[in-house]
């Protein structure tokens, strides 16, 4: 199956449908309208801004029918070459080994205080950094993993985004968004907020793909990185 497409009989293809006859948007980091077809073979949808360069799909889907896709199938999905993970749970060893790295490297910079994981998913990354002796917090939109997050560990984990929630400004030391930018609708409305919630000195970490890696240009069309439009809202690399 081409990665992009989804068969007509899985749970989220209804979904999907509804999602993809979205409005049309202008860029969220310049607010261009100057925009181009960016990979239209890929069947995603994607345009590209000619002023700043970002990529982003140019039918941007209601934020609540966008929240909806991330239920229990999203989690433990056959297709997650097309959305979603396989087993993400299943897959806890993997995923906190790669969370236990990154805050050996965040380390550098900062080793404890309050932290705030912004789609923390179910709480591994919490978990690790609470060993550590970090105060930790989470939100996710997920009502799912959040409920699965709360009962394993106990962690005040909020349900929702980020904007809707009533986190203190100006008391985090760490705001951390793990493969979580390119999923929202309005990316530059969420640094923001997270900017308001950090302390003075304090960080926010974040991971993304990056269009203009290697294995992107590579791969083309066929880069994992692509995802069906109403997941992956936002293509960045490091210029953008």
């Amino acid at each position: 199956m081409a990665r992009g497409t989804l068969t007509k009989t899985h749970p989220l293809y209804e979904h999907v449908e509804t999602i993809t006859r979205s409005q049309a948007v202008p860029c969220n980091q310049c607010g261009s309208q100057n925009l181009r077809p960016y990979c239209p073979e890929n069947g995603l949808g994607l345009v590209q801004c000619l002023d700043c360069k970002l990529v982003f799909v140019g039918r941007r889907p209601e934020t609540n029918e966008l929240y909806a896709l991330y239920g229990e199938t999203y989690f433990h999905n056959d297709e997650s070459g097309t959305v979603g993970y396989s087993h993400y749970l299943k897959d806890e060893m993997n995923i906190r080994k790669t969370f236990a790295r990154r805050l050996r490297n965040l380390g550098k910079f900062v080793q404890s205080g309050k932290l705030l994981d912004v789609g923390c998913a179910a709480g591994f990354f919490l978990d690790e950094a609470r060993k550590l002796g970090w105060q930790v917090q989470g939100v996710d939109v997920s009502d799912y993993i959040v409920q699965y997050a709360r009962s394993r560990f106990g962690y005040d984990v909020r349900q929702g985004s980020l904007l809707a929630q009533d986190f203190p400004q100006g008391a985090y030391d760490l705001v951390t968004l793990w493969d979580v930018i390119e999923h929202v609708p309005d990316p530059k409305a969420y640094i923001q907020h997270v900017a308001d919630l950090l302390r003075s000195g304090g960080i926010v970490a974040l991971a993304t793909p990056d269009i203009n890696s290697i294995p992107a240009r590579l791969t083309g069309q066929r880069w994992v990185g692509y995802k069906l439009s109403e997941e992956h809202v936002y293509y960045f690399s490091q210029r953008t």
